[in-house]
């Protein structure tokens, strides 16, 4: 599944989260009428995202990776210090990123899924954990 980059991807499976990262403020919420599991996230060494060209997370660590060869490529003026994620309970798919402290040019960043329906019903799912 690939839908414009690899984003897309790592947004169904948000491994990336969860290693190289710092998380706390860890909460249950609401995401468009789904439980939905936030937390504050921040890459820390070690995070390495499916892509560079379009982790989670961006990061200066992971763009001097990725474009550091290119003589062109400038580190932006300033990064997020974090980003709050959340992760729907049910699926365990990401579906908001905010930058913390966002600039103009982290418009880019920002992710906002609303998940409409699922084909397993959410008490299912718990179901199936307490099994």
């Amino acid at each position: 599944l690939m839908w414009q980059d690899y984003r897309w991807i790592a947004m169904l499976d948000p491994a990336e989260l969860s290693i190289g990262t710092e998380v706390s403020e860890v909460r249950d919420d609401i995401h468009y009428g789904r439980p939905a599991w936030r937390a504050l996230v921040r890459p820390v060494e070690g995070y390495e995202p499916r892509c560079g060209c379009c982790s989670l997370l961006p990061c200066e660590a992971v763009d001097r990776d990725e474009w550091g060869a290119d003589p062109e490529w400038r580190p932006r003026p300033a990064y997020p210090s974090g980003y709050r994620v959340a992760l729907d309970v049910a699926t365990g798919v990401l579906v908001s990123i905010e930058p913390v402290d966002a600039t103009d040019e982290d418009h880019h960043d920002v992710l906002d899924l609303e998940i409409h329906d699922v084909d397993i019903a959410f008490d299912d799912v718990f179901g199936a954990l307490r099994n």
